[in-house]
């Protein structure tokens, strides 16, 4: 996929996790809206989170273990993607 130009560096982990993990934004936000979705491996979308911090903590340990996709996007535009491990 193309990506926006993202502000700066995006840190998922702990990967792989039990159930909770973080993002981390390594830049500051501005007046940017971001969000972080995760998809299951048939692209059914299982969670949808505003990041409104540099750091935001996820307890997903309610999924069950697989192997999920993840998008952030800043605005409507993607700017990361990535595989997280549960």
């Amino acid at each position: 996929p193309e990506f926006a130009d993202p502000p700066g560096e995006f840190t998922v982990y702990p990967n792989p996790s039990a159930g909770n993990f973080k993002v981390k934004l390594d830049d500051d936000f501005g007046s940017a809206a971001y969000r972080i979705e995760l998809y299951d491996m048939s692209g059914n979308k299982v969670m949808s989170q505003a990041i409104e911090n540099n750091v935001l903590e996820l307890d997903l340990s309610y999924l069950p273990s697989a192997v999920y996709t993840y998008s952030v996007f800043r605005n409507k535009d993607l700017v990361d993607s990535g595989k997280w491990v549960k």
